[in-house]
């Protein structure tokens, strides 16, 4: 039972990461933090760069770290 209690907040944080990566990537592309292609760039699209932003969100629901 004890381990349920780890898991739950652990599922919720993936679920909103899954929710809010393509929030995120419109954001990026809104704001223009976008890594253009180039000759010395793996990607071949332009690429949005704020998706550790949807990573980082829901894993401390306060605002803080502690």
């Amino acid at each position: 039972m004890k381990v349920l209690w780890l898991l739950i907040p652990a599922a919720v944080s993936m679920v909103l990461a899954y929710l809010l990566t393509p929030l995120a990537r419109r954001l990026a592309l809104f704001v223009g933090a976008v890594d253009q292609s180039g000759a010395w760039k793996v990607h071949t699209q332009p690429t949005a760069r704020m998706g550790g932003l949807a990573i980082i969100a829901p894993k401390d629901k306060r605002g803080c770290d502690a």
